[in-house]
């Protein structure tokens, strides 16, 4: 599984706080996501999907 979040992120010039109050989701779980010290559940990519308005494809590909 691919995770496209850094880059994202990166490209938006967001810090892992201003994402984490995008999506409400912890800057530690964000960084640990980035990271792929994580596997994120489905709740927790839809909503950073949501936050970052992309579509969960976006941030992961199998």
């Amino acid at each position: 599984m691919k995770n496209n979040l850094y880059k994202i992120r990166a490209e938006r010039q967001l810090t892992l706080k201003q994402l984490e109050l995008l999506t409400g989701v912890s800057d530690s779980t964000l960084n640990r996501i980035e990271n792929n010290q994580t596997n994120p559940t489905l709740s927790t990519i839809h909503k950073i999907a949501k936050g970052l308005k992309v579509k969960i494809n976006d941030i992961i590909q199998c």
